[in-house]
């Protein structure tokens, strides 16, 4: 007799289920001269309502057509191993706006697949140490919304699955945005460069320009498109207004930490370091030009000193009108729309002598899954949903947000709400990621402050960048190179 069996995403009580009808079998045979018939699953009418409950919740079910074996039942099962709980545990970092639109994604997801997810707001500040003491007491979640920055640490630590572990994530990065993928990927200590998280939040900067001031000095408001136009014009924006002899509006202001300073390293075609030889970069002669350049336009009167302690800073110096060029990111968009300002967004200037049209540094926020998790799959599953076009668009529309998967709306030929991000994005694809090792916090600390001597006075570019590597070499990448 060729019976039916399923298989399924277990239930636990498809497993008593399988012991029950069992044990109903060999007590069949012991009674011998009564010739009971064996129950078949297929027919049972339980088992069909079971199936159709399954189907509505999304899960796995399938009918096994195989032939049986002795006994006449066979219930196929997962290995104990594969059987995953349906339910997830998720921290984020979400500002209150945020924070209700996700809220309401987690509700729609729990209901449409069957599955209880609980969501706790963490503060941003402070969450490396947070998770370090999750993972220590093995009480990390399932899911984490962590900074780019701290990746690495968590990922060479071994508390984070790759992405590779799922088969499904091989379609999936093709359909996110280059920029925001590249954040989440770390060096291993195999020499592989993997993917530990699924982005979430992208930002970068961009040249934020002051049309009044530049209508004021006889220019036509336009952003300037080559470092050497950017000094040409920033010298004509830096005016004594009043006759005193003194500087009163400046062409522009920047702070010199090593985030800030990355568009200058990369217009030289430096970088920090190489990571996949572990080797540190910045006493090459690109490294050093890029912070030569900042150096004099500090030193030329062109920047107004912003970097200083105690300066006005440049946000708040281009929205009264002192400075009139600044980088600056998304975030200043409303509050430099709220103040009244006539103002415009345009890529950071390029270097066409090396081939860089445009520069600029990648910061966000990607979700991970902790290695601890008992739910690895289904934690893939509901990060690939928030990833898709459709949540995406949504969330774009709702907060303004950009949306990860732009390859994948280019190809809807899906067109953005907010014009002005229409920069960022742009800005994005010129975007280089930092260096994908542990230790970036401790390279920015040291890098930081070698870069403050050098544009007090006390040391050279070249002396400054020099002593840094040294330092990184020995603080950071040594370590690294002996795991």
């Amino acid at each position: 007799m060729k019976q039916r069996h399923i298989t399924s995403e277990p239930f636990f009580f498809i497993v008593i289920l399988g012991f029950i009808i069992s044990l109903l079998a060999v007590v069949s045979g012991l009674l011998g001269s009564q010739s009971k018939p064996v129950v078949s699953i297929s027919e049972d009418n339980f088992l069909q309502r079971f199936v159709e409950h399954e189907k509505k919740l999304g899960r796995v079910v399938e009918l096994d057509e195989s032939e049986s074996v002795p006994g006449d039942l066979k219930i196929l099962e997962n290995k104990a191993s594969e059987i995953e709980p349906r339910e997830l545990t998720i921290w984020v970092t979400y500002n209150d706006e945020q924070f209700k639109v996700y809220q309401k994604l987690v509700q729609r997801f729990s209901v449409e697949r069957g599955v209880n997810i609980k969501v706790s707001r963490i503060p941003f500040d402070g969450q490396a140490e947070k998770f370090q003491y999750a993972c220590n007491s093995r009480t990390a979640p399932d899911i984490a919304r962590m900074d780019i920055g701290n990746i690495p640490r968590f990922a060479v630590g071994k508390a984070l699955l790759p992405m590779e572990n799922f088969p499904e994530f091989t379609e999936l990065k093709t359909n996110l945005t280059p920029a925001a993928l590249s954040s989440a990927q770390v060096r291993t200590q195999k020499g592989e460069l993997l993917h530990f998280a699924i982005p979430d939040e992208y930002v970068n900067v961009a040249l934020f320009y002051n049309k009044d001031l530049f209508i004021a000095s006889g220019l036509e408001p336009k952003a300037p498109k080559t470092w050497a136009e950017f000094e040409s014009i920033a010298s004509r924006l830096s005016r004594d207004l009043d006759g005193d002899g003194l500087k009163d509006q400046y062409g522009f202001a920047m702070t010199n930490t090593l985030w800030w300073s990355l568009p200058f390293l990369y217009a030289k075609n430096g970088d920090i370091v190489d990571t996949k030889n572990l080797k540190c970069l910045l006493d090459q002669p690109e490294a050093i030009a890029g912070l030569e350049y900042q150096m004099h336009l500090s030193k030329s009167g062109l920047e107004a000193g912003a970097w200083r302690p105690g300066s006005i800073q440049p946000d708040t110096g281009f929205k009264n009108g002192r400075y009139a060029m600044i980088l600056s990111g998304p975030w200043n968009l409303e509050s430099f729309e709220q103040s009244g300002l006539n103002f415009g967004v345009d890529l950071i200037p390029g270097n066409p002598d090396l081939g860089v049209v445009s520069t600029t540094s990648i910061g966000g926020n990607s979700n991970v899954i902790f290695r601890t998790s008992k739910s690895p799959k289904l934690a893939f599953e509901f990060l690939s949903w928030l990833a898709s076009a459709e949540i995406q668009i949504h969330l774009h529309e709702t907060l303004g947000s950009f949306p990860i998967n732009l390859p994948e709306l280019e190809t809807m030929n899906y067109e953005l709400k907010a014009k002005t991000i229409d920069v960022f994005i742009e800005q994005s694809r010129h975007a280089r990621p930092r260096p994908a090792i542990p230790g970036y916090g401790r390279i920015e600390s040291i890098v930081n402050n070698e870069v403050e001597a050098a544009f007090a006075g006390s040391l050279t570019a070249s002396q400054a960048y020099k002593r840094a590597c040294e330092r990184i070499e020995r603080e950071v990448l040594r370590e690294l190179r002996e795991e």
